[in-house]
Protein backbone atom coordinates (compact mmCIF):
# COMPACT_ATOMS: atom_id res chain seq x y z
CA UNK A 1 0.00 0.00 0.00
CA UNK A 2 1.45 3.19 -0.83
CA UNK A 3 1.98 5.44 1.61
CA UNK A 4 0.70 9.51 0.39
CA UNK A 5 3.26 12.17 1.58
CA UNK A 6 2.41 15.79 1.24
CA UNK A 7 3.65 18.28 -2.15
CA UNK A 8 5.49 20.79 -1.50
CA UNK A 9 2.84 22.92 -2.17
CA UNK A 10 -0.12 21.28 -0.33
CA UNK A 11 2.82 21.67 2.39
CA UNK A 12 3.01 25.66 1.81
CA UNK A 13 -1.14 25.93 1.78
CA UNK A 14 -1.53 24.11 5.73
CA UNK A 15 1.57 26.89 6.66
CA UNK A 16 -0.36 29.90 5.36
CA UNK A 17 -3.85 28.78 6.87
CA UNK A 18 -1.53 28.41 9.96
CA UNK A 19 -0.47 31.71 9.60
CA UNK A 20 -3.48 33.05 8.85
CA UNK A 21 -5.18 31.46 11.83
CA UNK A 22 -2.60 32.76 14.26
CA UNK A 23 -2.71 36.42 12.45
CA UNK A 24 -6.38 36.26 13.33
CA UNK A 25 -6.17 35.01 17.19
CA UNK A 26 -2.44 37.21 18.18
CA UNK A 27 -5.01 40.21 18.73
CA UNK A 28 -7.80 38.39 20.65
CA UNK A 29 -4.75 37.12 22.48
CA UNK A 30 -3.44 40.62 23.42
CA UNK A 31 -6.77 42.13 24.15
CA UNK A 32 -7.30 39.44 26.63
CA UNK A 33 -4.20 39.92 27.95
CA UNK A 34 -4.71 43.78 28.38
CA UNK A 35 -7.95 43.12 30.21
CA UNK A 36 -6.47 40.68 32.31
CA UNK A 37 -3.92 43.59 33.74
CA UNK A 38 -7.00 46.05 33.63
CA UNK A 39 -8.58 43.85 36.08
CA UNK A 40 -5.67 43.06 38.09
CA UNK A 41 -5.00 46.62 38.04
CA UNK A 42 -8.39 47.81 39.40
CA UNK A 43 -8.08 45.09 42.01
CA UNK A 44 -4.89 46.36 43.05
CA UNK A 45 -6.20 50.17 43.79
CA UNK A 46 -8.94 48.88 45.80
CA UNK A 47 -6.89 47.40 48.09
CA UNK A 48 -4.92 50.98 48.33
CA UNK A 49 -7.96 52.26 49.17
CA UNK A 50 -9.06 49.84 51.61
CA UNK A 51 -5.54 50.42 52.99
CA UNK A 52 -6.24 53.89 53.18
CA UNK A 53 -9.74 53.86 54.79
CA UNK A 54 -8.46 51.47 57.50
CA UNK A 55 -5.79 54.20 58.34
CA UNK A 56 -8.38 56.75 58.17
CA UNK A 57 -10.39 54.89 60.71
CA UNK A 58 -7.49 54.69 63.14
CA UNK A 59 -6.20 58.19 62.92
CA UNK A 60 -9.90 60.13 63.14
CA UNK A 61 -10.49 60.13 59.96
CA UNK A 62 -7.21 61.28 58.06
CA UNK A 63 -5.49 60.05 54.84
CA UNK A 64 -1.81 59.87 55.07
CA UNK A 65 0.32 62.66 53.96
CA UNK A 66 1.53 62.25 50.09
CA UNK A 67 5.00 62.51 51.41
CA UNK A 68 5.80 63.28 54.90
CA UNK A 69 9.47 64.82 55.89
CA UNK A 70 8.61 64.60 59.50
CA UNK A 71 9.80 61.19 59.23
CA UNK A 72 12.98 59.81 59.79
CA UNK A 73 13.17 57.86 56.75
CA UNK A 74 11.16 60.59 55.41
CA UNK A 75 8.49 58.15 53.51
CA UNK A 76 5.58 58.85 51.01
CA UNK A 77 2.04 57.98 51.86
CA UNK A 78 2.33 54.24 50.43
CA UNK A 79 5.32 53.48 52.69
CA UNK A 80 3.61 54.67 55.68
CA UNK A 81 0.76 52.45 54.86
CA UNK A 82 3.56 49.42 54.85
CA UNK A 83 5.62 51.02 57.53
CA UNK A 84 2.37 50.57 59.85
CA UNK A 85 1.06 47.46 58.05
CA UNK A 86 -1.98 48.72 56.85
CA UNK A 87 0.02 46.97 53.04
CA UNK A 88 1.46 43.95 53.67
CA UNK A 89 5.64 43.93 52.73
CA UNK A 90 6.62 44.61 49.48
CA UNK A 91 3.00 45.90 48.12
CA UNK A 92 5.40 48.05 45.54
CA UNK A 93 6.08 45.10 43.98
CA UNK A 94 2.89 43.25 44.15
CA UNK A 95 0.49 45.84 43.19
CA UNK A 96 2.24 47.48 40.70
CA UNK A 97 0.55 47.60 37.55
CA UNK A 98 1.38 45.38 35.12
CA UNK A 99 0.47 46.99 32.46
CA UNK A 100 3.26 49.62 32.75
CA UNK A 101 6.20 47.70 33.22
CA UNK A 102 9.26 50.03 35.67
CA UNK A 103 11.88 51.45 32.90
CA UNK A 104 13.96 51.98 35.96
CA UNK A 105 15.51 49.18 37.75
CA UNK A 106 16.65 51.10 40.54
CA UNK A 107 12.94 52.27 41.92
CA UNK A 108 11.10 49.32 39.87
CA UNK A 109 9.95 47.71 43.12
CA UNK A 110 9.86 51.04 45.31
CA UNK A 111 6.94 53.46 45.64
CA UNK A 112 8.49 55.77 44.01
CA UNK A 113 6.71 54.43 40.80
CA UNK A 114 3.63 53.40 42.70
CA UNK A 115 0.00 54.37 41.82
CA UNK A 116 -0.34 58.39 41.85
CA UNK A 117 -2.25 59.35 44.83
CA UNK A 118 -3.99 62.88 44.47
CA UNK A 119 -1.08 65.74 46.40
CA UNK A 120 -3.88 68.34 46.95
CA UNK A 121 -6.00 65.77 49.49
CA UNK A 122 -3.19 66.30 51.88
CA UNK A 123 -2.31 69.98 52.23
CA UNK A 124 -5.61 71.48 54.07
CA UNK A 125 -2.57 73.54 55.69
CA UNK A 126 1.18 72.79 55.41
CA UNK A 127 1.69 69.53 56.89
CA UNK A 128 -1.54 68.30 57.90
CA UNK A 129 -3.66 65.95 56.01
CA UNK A 130 -7.45 66.44 54.82
CA UNK A 131 -9.86 63.93 56.23
CA UNK A 132 -11.39 61.64 54.11
CA UNK A 133 -14.36 62.82 53.88
CA UNK A 134 -13.43 66.20 53.77
CA UNK A 135 -11.10 66.42 50.68
CA UNK A 136 -10.24 69.43 48.84
CA UNK A 137 -8.60 70.89 45.47
CA UNK A 138 -6.59 74.30 45.84
CA UNK A 139 -7.56 76.95 43.43
CA UNK A 140 -5.10 79.00 44.51
CA UNK A 141 -3.14 80.47 47.59
CA UNK A 142 -6.40 81.11 49.27
CA UNK A 143 -8.73 79.43 47.48
CA UNK A 144 -9.90 75.95 48.09
CA UNK A 145 -13.09 73.71 46.78
CA UNK A 146 -14.03 70.63 49.12
CA UNK A 147 -14.98 67.95 46.91
CA UNK A 148 -17.41 64.66 47.65
CA UNK A 149 -15.38 61.44 48.16
CA UNK A 150 -17.70 59.52 45.45
CA UNK A 151 -16.50 62.20 43.15
CA UNK A 152 -12.72 62.75 43.92
CA UNK A 153 -10.13 61.23 42.28
CA UNK A 154 -7.42 60.15 45.30
CA UNK A 155 -5.56 56.97 43.46
CA UNK A 156 -4.67 56.64 40.12
CA UNK A 157 -2.87 55.14 37.27
CA UNK A 158 0.02 57.42 37.24
CA UNK A 159 3.02 58.77 34.89
CA UNK A 160 5.87 60.75 35.73
CA UNK A 161 7.76 61.25 32.26
CA UNK A 162 6.27 60.27 29.44
CA UNK A 163 9.31 59.92 27.81
CA UNK A 164 10.50 57.11 30.24
CA UNK A 165 6.88 56.26 31.63
CA UNK A 166 7.53 55.96 35.04
CA UNK A 167 5.03 56.46 37.16
CA UNK A 168 4.83 58.91 39.95
CA UNK A 169 3.68 58.28 43.84
CA UNK A 170 1.52 61.69 43.73
CA UNK A 171 -0.32 63.77 41.37
CA UNK A 172 -0.59 67.65 41.58
CA UNK A 173 -4.06 69.06 40.70
CA UNK A 174 -4.83 72.72 41.44
CA UNK A 175 -6.46 73.99 38.60
CA UNK A 176 -6.45 74.61 34.51
CA UNK A 177 -3.77 77.22 35.19
CA UNK A 178 -2.03 75.61 38.13
CA UNK A 179 -0.32 72.02 37.47
CA UNK A 180 2.71 69.41 37.16
CA UNK A 181 3.25 68.91 33.90
CA UNK A 182 5.18 65.85 34.62
CA UNK A 183 2.95 64.23 36.57
CA UNK A 184 -0.53 62.74 35.33
CA UNK A 185 -2.97 60.65 35.19
CA UNK A 186 -1.76 58.01 32.72
CA UNK A 187 -4.70 56.45 30.47
CA UNK A 188 -2.34 53.59 29.51
CA UNK A 189 -4.98 50.54 29.22
CA UNK A 190 -6.87 49.10 26.19
CA UNK A 191 -7.80 51.56 23.99
CA UNK A 192 -6.85 54.74 26.56
CA UNK A 193 -8.60 54.19 29.72
CA UNK A 194 -7.40 54.54 33.35
CA UNK A 195 -8.11 53.09 36.50
CA UNK A 196 -9.25 55.60 38.94
CA UNK A 197 -10.02 55.45 42.74
CA UNK A 198 -12.63 57.33 44.01
CA UNK A 199 -12.02 58.48 47.58
CA UNK A 200 -15.42 56.80 48.58
CA UNK A 201 -13.72 53.95 47.42
CA UNK A 202 -14.76 52.28 44.39
CA UNK A 203 -13.07 51.83 40.99
CA UNK A 204 -13.68 52.83 37.64
CA UNK A 205 -11.57 52.21 34.69
CA UNK A 206 -12.74 55.33 32.43
CA UNK A 207 -11.50 57.25 28.94
CA UNK A 208 -10.31 60.71 29.06
CA UNK A 209 -13.79 62.33 28.18
CA UNK A 210 -15.83 59.86 31.07
CA UNK A 211 -12.80 60.70 33.64
CA UNK A 212 -13.79 64.53 33.05
CA UNK A 213 -17.67 63.56 33.84
CA UNK A 214 -17.31 61.45 36.72
CA UNK A 215 -15.27 62.82 38.95
CA UNK A 216 -15.13 66.59 40.43
CA UNK A 217 -12.13 68.61 39.25
CA UNK A 218 -12.27 71.26 41.72
CA UNK A 219 -15.23 73.70 39.71
CA UNK A 220 -12.99 72.83 36.22
CA UNK A 221 -15.28 71.19 34.12
CA UNK A 222 -12.57 70.21 31.86
CA UNK A 223 -8.93 69.68 32.63
CA UNK A 224 -7.69 68.24 29.60
CA UNK A 225 -5.16 68.13 28.43
CA UNK A 226 -3.00 69.81 31.39
CA UNK A 227 -3.50 67.09 33.52
CA UNK A 228 -4.68 63.74 31.13
CA UNK A 229 -1.78 61.92 29.69
CA UNK A 230 -2.88 59.46 26.66
CA UNK A 231 -0.21 58.00 25.48
CA UNK A 232 0.40 54.63 24.65
CA UNK A 233 3.04 52.04 26.79
CA UNK A 234 6.10 52.11 25.00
Amino acid sequence: MRTKIFTLIELLVVIAIIAILAAMLLPALSQARERARTINCVNSIGQVLKAIHFYADDYQGYVPLYYDTTTTPKENWAGRLEHYKYLQKDSAKRLRCSSLPATDPTTADSYDQFYGMMRDAHNDAAGIACKIDKLVYHGGAATKVWIQPSRYALISDSVVSVATFRQSYYLYWRNSSNWDTSRKIHFRHGTGAANIGAAAGHVVSLTPGNATKEFDWGGTTNPLPTFFESRKNP
